[in-house]
């Protein structure tokens, strides 16, 4: 039987229409494709180089100066957002501006580091403009600064205390003014006040919270006896008479925001100072100033704050020593620690009461060449471990600066 022939079909012609298509859709699949790579660089890549700090200005504090250290040289920006102008300033550690903005609610700045070095961007606000407490939001871009960010915070902005977590604004509460205010009643509490003075405490189980004290005398709060518990506070030394934001014994704080005097606590016995921000103290005077300090007392504990003496200056961040009594029994940990001559200064003063005994300083952050001698210096067997510096590295026996130094 014969084989049948099989029919040859003709390939199918494309038409013009089909064409078109194949190429819209290849141009959509690639536009996707490169929409999503280009939205994981910028947010993985470009995004590694930024760090964002949400802070305050107020009356009493018309500028803040951000100190970065070590900066390698490149690409550098700063972008501020507030609802009041201000001005942004970068300046070298000569004092030489390189880059400053004009009074806007939106500065920028940009420029190219040429050097490696130390630099201050200073963020400042004008009285006529900044009449009450103002928040603004700051983005720096530059990867040396962000990297020492990321490992100084790795959980984030808010990893130790700030002006946007301590304090009475994120509360939410609404303010009522108030002058001077002597607490003399056991329990009394004092809550939502915008205190235009001082507070002086002599009666036991006082309680402030959510308020704000603006102090131009001796002691912000003076504990002249009693005790007092101060939570969700912020305590302002609004000119050089300002000696020191709490004084001097038997008092609790958390979650408060201590700036503006020459001292941050005076902290002698039974003191508990936890998740709170001491930094800006006022340089005034023949002043030596201090983060905190204790001249003789025991029981005290500081754990899990911001505590920022002077940028390498006189004289510390805790200066512990033996003045006026004998020191025992302080716990240290935890905490986020810079600038001073030294930032742990804790010695036998040489008046018979000895050195300090029962010491304890573990786990806290130091920062690296904020302070102008060694991070520690002191008398005694103070027990230290698990300290280390904000770039992430233990602090070894030896190093009195940084890694390795």
């Amino acid at each position: 039987m014969p084989k049948s022939k099989k029919t040859k079909r003709s390939p199918a012609k494309k038409t013009v229409g089909a064409s078109l298509f194949n190429s819209k859709l290849k141009l959509i699949v690639f536009a996707v494709v490169f929409a999503v790579i280009g939205g994981l660089f910028v947010r993985y890549v470009l995004a590694d180089d930024t760090y964002t700090y949400k802070q305050t200005l107020g009356p009493n504090e018309l500028s803040r100066t951000y100190g970065f250290r070590d900066v390698g040289t490149g690409a550098f920006k700063a972008e501020l957002t507030s609802s009041k102008p201000m001005k942004l300033e970068l300046k070298n550690k000569s004092g030489t501006t390189l880059a400053a903005s004009s009074y806007a609610t939106a500065p920028t700045i940009s420029t190219t580091l040429a050097q490696a070095g130390n630099y201050d961007l200073i963020v400042s606000g004008r009285a006529a403009d900044i009449t009450a407490t103002t928040n603004y939001t700051l983005k720096i871009t530059n990867k040396y600064i962000a990297a020492a960010k990321r490992a100084q915070f790795p959980d984030g902005v808010n990893s130790f205390p700030s002006a946007s977590n301590t304090g009475w604004q994120h509360t939410g509460v609404t303010l009522t003014a108030s002058g001077s205010i002597t607490a003399s009643k056991e329990g009394q509490v004092i809550d939502g006040k915008d205190i235009n003075g001082c507070v002086q405490v002599t009666a036991k189980n006082v309680v402030i919270k959510r308020s704000r004290i603006r102090c131009g005398s001796f002691h912000g709060v003076y504990v002249k006896s009693g005790n007092v518990t101060i939570e969700d506070t912020e305590i302002i030394g609004t000119n050089n008479d300002c000696g020191q934001a709490v004084a001097f014994a038997n008092y609790k704080l958390k979650r408060v925001n201590i700036h503006g005097c020459a001292d941050g606590l005076k902290s002698n016995t039974n003191v508990v100072v936890e998740d709170s921000y001491i930094h800006d103290q006022r340089k005034g005077p023949g002043t030596h100033n201090d983060a905190v300090q204790s001249t003789g007392g025991s029981n005290v504990v500081f754990r899990r704050n911001r505590i920022d003496g002077p940028y390498q200056a006189s004289t510390s961040a805790f200066i512990i020593n033996t003045a006026n009594a004998k020191i025992d029994n302080w716990l240290i940990e935890n905490n986020y620690i810079s600038g001073g001559g030294y930032m742990i200064y804790m010695t036998d003063k040489g008046r018979g009461y000895g050195a300090p005994t029962n010491m304890t300083i573990r786990n806290n952050t130091f920062e690296a060449f904020s302070m102008t001698y060694s991070w520690v210096t002191y008398d005694g067997n103070p027990t230290f471990s698990g300290n280390k510096w904000h770039t992430g590295q233990l602090v070894k026996s030896g190093e009195k600066r940084g890694p390795g130094n």
